[in-house]
């Protein structure tokens, strides 16, 4: 099956936006939704194997639910532990990829993202009895629930089971069509267009920067690439007689600096873009998803930089892992004066999570590990820094703009290369460490942070303007040229629809 590209679900999605306005809410909610999922399901999965397994998987998760449900109480710890040992199994996490079989199973879409959602209902229905009942007909449309299936947003079983019960009793109004409609849209010209340009500014200075190392290394054409890399980039012909930069270290650091800006900003426009489809659509056919982005680029520091990045996974991972860690510190160590840096260990450990969640590669524990750095220094600042000057005195120093500003930048730019392994294989990586050391990356750093210094102050101030933008009432002509635009630039540049990025994780 074809899982490139968002093709499968605007052709899903429109087909059931048309069957919602003219069904009754009950069959659009019972019938049309599920049967939805399924479509899509069928269309995303690559062979019935992985269809299979991913059914057991989900059987397997529905029966620890029923467990919890039935106050189990003692199954809580075997549970987790036994549907993480599988979901790894399955994703092939090392050492226990060795496990017989391992070979056969495909790469199923989505699994990730049912893992969390499947680990939210066993959590909940184990913390506390939940007003929601539990049936296995509402579990697996929420877990494989068409607008949410791929990347999130996460939405949680409980609010689900309300918004199903609405969907089925009552119309779209028409107000909420257009609303709707004008937010795939955006979401639509951010995918096709802005994440494309990036993507192109990317391909060029990644092409460069192959080039130069493996010139280093005398081995022209024999370049390492893993499975996030782009297929395009410029032939080896565009390089001849252009002549490099008299000093190679200042050509490894332009073309690293502008990769790492330019693949974050790819990223944003292609995830954010494809959020705002999904929420959308999703809203076309009475669903309120929650939103995942708000304003990145105007973040103080990198606590705050999650709070507006990838929202939904951020507010899980902080609800399930770091409020357990930090649980678990206080009763393990009853010392009120170091809870504080309890905090600083629990943001690494969750960020780190978060890092190798992603993907069972080497590239997703050194994205991990960065993750994590970035979180637990910036809130290790926060408390030396109170307690070198005080509360009061550092709330004023952190409301100074000029600070602000930078120490976003900082974030931000940390940021960018802590997503270096989603594009740049361990290979490549060390081939340029081997070339020209930290240099290299400390002189790229250094003009990444001053463009994202930049680029947040530009955010921050028209940050309060830009709030409401998708709501507003335009005429219905402006989503209509804008999605105009979005295909005749698709059809002439892009050469199709798109893919989105996270359907590989």
């Amino acid at each position: 099956m074809n899982t490139s590209g968002l093709l499968p679900l605007f052709v899903i999605a429109a087909v059931l936006v048309i069957v919602s306005t003219v069904c009754s809410p009950r069959l659009r909610g019972q019938i049309v939704f599920p049967f939805a999922n399924l479509v899509l399901l069928a269309w995303m999965m690559p062979n019935l194997i992985g269809l299979t397994i991913l059914f057991i998987f989900i059987g397997v998760s529905y029966g620890f639910a029923r467990l919890m449900v039935d106050r189990a109480y003692l199954s809580l710890v075997p549970s987790i532990t036994i549907l993480i040992f599988i979901f790894a199994y399955f994703k092939k996490y090392p050492v226990i990829e060795l496990l017989p079989f391992s070979e056969l199973i495909p790469s199923i879409v989505g699994l990730a993202y049912i893992l969390i959602r499947s680990l939210q209902v066993i959590i909940d229905y184990h913390q506390y009895p939940l007003a929601v009942k539990l049936t296995f007909w509402r579990f697996i449309n929420f877990l494989l629930a068409w607008p949410t299936l791929l990347s999130g947003p996460i939405m949680s079983y409980q609010d689900f089971c309300l918004q199903w019960d609405l969907v089925s009793q009552q119309n779209t109004e028409g107000e909420e069509l257009y609303l709707g409609f004008s937010r795939a849209i955006w979401g639509l010209i951010s995918v096709i267009i802005f994440a494309d340009i990036f993507r192109r500014i990317f391909d060029v200075y990644y092409s460069q920067l192959v080039f130069l190392t493996n010139i280093e290394f005398n081995k022209i054409g024999n370049v390492s690439k893993d499975s996030f890399l782009f297929n395009g980039g410029l032939p080896e012909q565009f390089f001849i007689g252009i002549g490099l930069s008299p000093e190679i270290t200042d050509a490894f650091v332009i073309n690293l600096a502008v990769c790492t800006i330019s693949y974050l900003l790819y990223l944003y426009f292609n995830f954010a873009g494809y959020t705002s489809i999904v929420i959308g659509l999703g809203r076309m056919c009475g669903w309120s998803i929650p939103e995942n982005f708000n304003y990145p680029w105007a973040s103080r520091n990198a606590l705050d930089l999650w709070s507006r990045w990838h929202i939904t996974l951020a507010n899980w991972f902080r609800t399930y892992v770091f409020n357990g860690l930090m649980k678990f510190f206080l009763r393990r160590w009853q010392a009120p004066a170091q809870t504080p840096y309890f905090a600083v260990a629990a943001f690494f450990i969750t960020f780190f999570l978060v890092g190798i969640w992603h993907g069972p590669t080497l590239n997703f524990v050194l994205c991990g590990l960065a993750l994590g750095v970035s979180v637990s220094v910036n809130k290790l600042w926060q408390i030396k820094c109170i307690q070198w000057f005080g509360k009061k005195k550092y709330d004023i120093i952190s409301s100074n703009r000029i600070y602000r500003f930078v120490s976003s930048g900082f974030a931000i730019a940390f940021f960018s290369f802590s997503v270096i392994p989603f594009w740049m294989g361990i290979q490549d990586m060390a081939h340029i460490n081997t070339i020209l050391g930290l240099q290299v990356l400390l002189k790229a750093g250094i003009l990444a942070v001053i463009f994202f210094t930049l680029t947040s102050s530009l955010a921050m101030t028209i940050e309060k303007s830009l709030e409401g933008l998708c709501d507003c009432k335009f005429s219905p002509f402006i989503p209509g040229l804008g999605f105009g635009l979005a295909i005749i630039y698709a059809i002439l540049f892009s050469g199709g629809i798109g893919e989105f990025v996270y359907q590989r994780f």
